[in-house]
């Protein structure tokens, strides 16, 4: 179970990165950077599973990231599309 879960985020990951790619947001290093932590903040803290997100069953506690920033509208778009592909497709 854990070894799909890392393979789940490493698809999101990659997809993520050549949309961004694809769109021409990446022209640095720091431009990458910033497409990897919008995609953590995404998948740890937004992305509800069993009801909570990753950072409440770490921490015990809400993320207010989601209340202190503002993702990239794109991004959004991309991993919310990722998320919502079943897990055969992923083959």
């Amino acid at each position: 179970k854990h070894q799909a879960m890392v393979e789940r985020r490493n698809y999101v990951f990659s997809q993520t990165i050549k949309a961004a790619w694809s769109r021409g947001d990446l022209k640095s290093a720091d431009d990458l950077d910033l497409v990897i932590a919008e995609s953590l903040i995404v998948l740890n803290q937004i992305t509800y599973t069993y009801g909570t997100t990753a950072f409440e069953r770490a921490f015990m506690a809400k993320p207010r990231t989601v209340d202190d920033t503002q993702i990239c509208s794109s991004v959004q778009t991309t991993l919310t599309f990722l998320l919502s592909q079943s897990w055969t497709s992923l083959s």
